[in-house]
């Protein structure tokens, strides 16, 4: 099931990681009394990112359904909703989204990545404690936290000062593109390590400037060798492209894949078109 011992160990790493990253002082009672940390840094004036205030909206809309659905005794659907926000979501995305600031030099934004990550696990706990009490305990434990147990921690509640609607659209966006790169990719056969020219048609001029401001993570996520980010774009006569809520994204076949598959594919192309003429 969704409480495996392979999850026990997916759990752990985001804590884990967090641990690598979290200096000694945070441990501290002094910091331990900001263990709405992530609540304390997004809204006093430090850093924010674009990631950060999606994960706080996410973390307070999933509190809320599974605090719903826990009401209604629906257990199944609970384990449903933790299994694609925990597993699906917060460890797919947000922990490699997270070494984006971890890695730079703004000191600022990683203060900023560090509380959220520990406000995130903290209510990831909290609401896994009835299904898996003893790693949840062991866990919440290692992360700065109040109290002496999570058995008389208090439910997690929803914060409305935490929702973020445009972040969220805005992640949102850039996953669907991330998506997007990755499947044709994977249609082509072009691993991830080559990089590859990627031109993105947006549909107006907001769109266009919130995909530049976040342009660091396509560039994690995509790798691209070029990125062309406009309302107008020259899209190649060979190219394969999708379109995603954002607008189109392009990417040239010549970019992707050597000149003789190049040809076999747009043979191959040809010969499925003329099919159903």
């Amino acid at each position: 099931g969704w409480y495996s011992r392979n999850k026990y160990i997916e759990i752990s790493s985001p804590s884990l990681f967090l641990s690598f990253n979290i200096p000694t002082c945070m441990h501290t009672s002094c910091m331990q009394t900001n263990i709405s940390m992530g609540v304390f840094l997004v809204t006093d004036g430090y850093t924010r990112n674009c990631a950060s205030l999606f994960w706080h909206q996410v973390t307070n809309e999933t509190i809320e359904n599974v605090t719903e659905l826990s009401d209604k005794y629906e257990f199944g659907e609970v384990g449903r909703a933790l299994y694609n926000f925990i597993w699906d979501e917060f460890c797919d995305w947000y922990i490699e989204m997270s070494k984006i600031p971890m890695n730079g030099e703004d000191e600022s934004q990683k203060q900023t990545t560090r509380s959220v990550l520990s406000y995130v696990l903290d209510k990831i706990m909290k609401m896994l404690h009835p299904f898996m009490p003893f790693v949840t305990e062991t866990i919440w434990q290692s992360l700065p936290h109040h109290g002496e147990t999570i058995v008389k921690a208090n439910w997690p509640t929803v914060d409305q000062a935490l929702i973020f609607n445009e972040s969220k659209q805005t992640m949102e966006q850039l996953v669907e593109i991330i998506k997007s790169v990755r499947q044709s990719r994977v249609e082509v056969n072009t691993p991830l390590s080559k990089a590859i020219p990627i031109l993105i048609q947006t549909k107006d001029d907001n769109v266009k400037q919130t995909l530049k401001d976040n342009a660091s993570y396509l560039h994690k996520f995509c790798n691209p060798s070029e990125l062309t980010i406009d309302t107008e774009v020259e899209i190649p006569e060979k190219a394969m492209t999708s379109v995603v809520v954002a607008g189109k994204v392009v990417l040239p076949l010549e970019g992707l894949i050597d000149t003789f598959l190049l040809q076999f594919y747009c043979l191959f192309i040809i010969a499925i078109q003329s099919s159903f003429l």
